[in-house]
């Protein structure tokens, strides 16, 4: 059986990916709260386990691994990576932001499976998919919904940049791949090509394939980060960083006010006097 959008299997496996966080939160919910810490840290290091020994966990794997799948090579292998720590020792926007790019960057895999789409409903590749970003996304949400932290609406201006900040960190760790040859790329000498081929995020260039998200990133973007310049290609970051930066602000503001709408309107109200 194929995956493929529409599909079966493609309904089942979003279930099953959105199921475990509730499910979780309903077994849960009563007991104490070393009980539910133990459980966030498991859903955390459980995913942070599978993801540092993919290439001897997982059998598509074997004989044929590159070590840069075990490092921070694109966001959701961020977050993975550094969310068990925010949960232990980040302050509360750190935590914040893990829960909101966290859930947010599992939810958009889960529902665009852009590179799982075609291949075998039944393979390996597709379990380890599911299996990362479920618990990617029960990781984000379970710390809050247990009441470890609350979600500060206060917060929401910061996201934008903390997400820039993640996608350098990103960046050069894919281009410290690239310079010791433990990155397959077409174009290992020259680091530019390189990482566009990479191009985590889009950060370094357009998206090939998306031409209608290319206008609307113009619309924002001076021509010179876009591409016109003594360079003549996009400069990373800043090609999209407006309109990135403006998206990410309001919709962290948008849900933020929703979630912690109490807060938001006690400082509406002292606003007012």
């Amino acid at each position: 059986m194929i995956l493929d959008y529409g599909s079966v299997m493609y309904f089942v496996y979003m279930f099953v990916s959105f199921g475990i966080c509730p499910l979780l939160y309903f077994v849960l919910r009563k007991r104490s709260m070393k009980a539910k810490k133990i459980a966030v840290l498991v859903v955390l290091f459980l995913n942070l386990t599978q993801h540092l020994f993919k290439g001897i966990i997982y059998p598509m794997y074997w004989g044929n691994y590159s070590i840069h799948f075990s490092s921070a090579y694109n966001v959701c292998a961020f977050l993975i990576i550094v969310s068990p720590f925010v949960f232990l020792f980040g302050n509360e926007t750190l935590k914040n932001y893990v829960t909101f790019l966290g859930a947010a960057a599992a939810v958009v895999a889960i529902v665009v499976p852009y590179w799982d789409v075609g291949q075998n409903a039944f393979s390996w590749e597709i379990y380890r998919f599911y299996i990362c970003h479920s618990l990617l996304f029960t990781g984000a949400l379970l710390p809050p919904l247990f009441g470890f932290y609350k979600i500060n609406y206060r917060h929401f201006w910061k996201y934008g940049l903390i997400f820039f900040i993640s996608l350098a960190i990103i960046i050069a760790n894919d281009a410290f791949f690239v310079a010791i040859g433990h990155y397959p790329v077409k174009n290992p000498d020259n680091m530019y090509y390189a990482l566009a081929e990479i191009n985590p995020c889009w950060s370094i260039r357009p998206p090939e394939g998306f031409g209608f998200l290319n206008e609307v990133f113009e619309f924002f973007t001076p021509a010179f980060f876009s591409g016109d310049n003594k360079f003549g290609v996009p400069l990373p970051f800043l090609w999209y960083f407006i309109p990135m930066y403006i998206f990410i602000t309001i919709m962290a503001f948008l849900i933020s006010i929703l979630i912690d709408k109490k807060h938001f309107v006690n400082d509406l109200n002292l606003i007012k006097k």
